[in-house]
């Protein structure tokens, strides 16, 4: 049964990283904004590496932080150890990483999240985002609590049809053995909307959006390379596909 749960300016599907980030950057900008996570005990979860910085990661940690992100900042609160990475090679490569204590790092999130003003937090799953006129109009929940919404962020990371294997075991199953988001993949899917590589401009009062790409939009979908390789294609044709308008050549005879 469907019913109105009320409504807000911007949903945000999930509190992991991307979701944190992307709650806390709406309501500091002073929009009414509801973040949705499948479990509270879950928000700021870190379940492969509780580990923050590095090569690649640690640039994207300093560009949050200056954008008045949180991570870095929790990331100090709950450090057990810092380490600065590729000591050997060029002041170019020099990588700070913290490690982590990861349930430190997750109750520190809650908290924040918990705290900040213009923003709500709610256990839920949020199975289908509904639309108007080609517009984000509401998200629906499982238990059919209706919130109507000007904008929704997905920040679903790998829960949309997550898959676990251990061993010869494959079964549905999102990180720490949480529900995998099938209802939501599939919506998504109807909606047909991709995983893609945005740049993000705000101006006069208004963020504007540029998209590009297919998959990831920074490469290859693994899941999808693999689902094309099954039906038979080549690897020639499975690039193709996710680089568009580029040719394919020998390097070396």
């Amino acid at each position: 049964m469907r019913y109105d749960a009320g409504s807000c300016d911007v949903a945000v599907v999930g509190a992991g990283h991307a979701g944190i980030e992307a709650a806390l950057a709406a309501a500091r900008l002073g929009l009414d904004t509801v973040c949705f996570t499948i479990n509270m005990d879950a928000i700021g979860n870190m379940p492969c590496n509780p580990a923050i910085g590095g090569t690649g990661k640690g640039h994207l940690v300093r560009e949050l932080d200056a954008l008045g992100g949180e991570m870095a900042r929790a990331a100090d609160q709950a450090c057990i150890q810092y380490r600065m990475l590729n000591r050997g090679k060029g002041p170019a490569v020099h990588s700070l990483r913290a490690q982590a204590d990861r349930r430190k790092y997750q109750a520190v999130m809650k908290h924040t999240l918990e705290l900040q003003a213009n923003l709500r937090v709610k256990q839920a799953e949020v199975v289908a985002v509904e639309t108007e006129d080609g517009h984000v109009s509401a998200v629906v929940t499982a238990n059919g609590a209706v919130y109507r919404c000007r904008a929704a962020v997905l920040a679903t990371g790998t829960y949309l049809h997550g898959r676990t294997i251990v061993g010869d075991v494959l079964r549905d199953s999102g990180p720490d053995w949480l529900a995998a988001a099938g209802p939501l993949a599939e919506c998504c899917k109807a909606l047909g909307l991709r995983s893609t590589c945005f740049t993000v401009v705000w101006q006069s009062g208004t963020f504007s959006f540029t998209t590009r790409g297919y998959g990831h939009g920074v490469g290859m979908s693994q899941w999808g390379a693999y689902a094309m390789a099954k039906e038979g294609k080549s690897a020639e044709e499975i690039v193709e596909h996710y680089f568009r308008n580029v040719t394919i050549a020998k390097a070396w005879e």
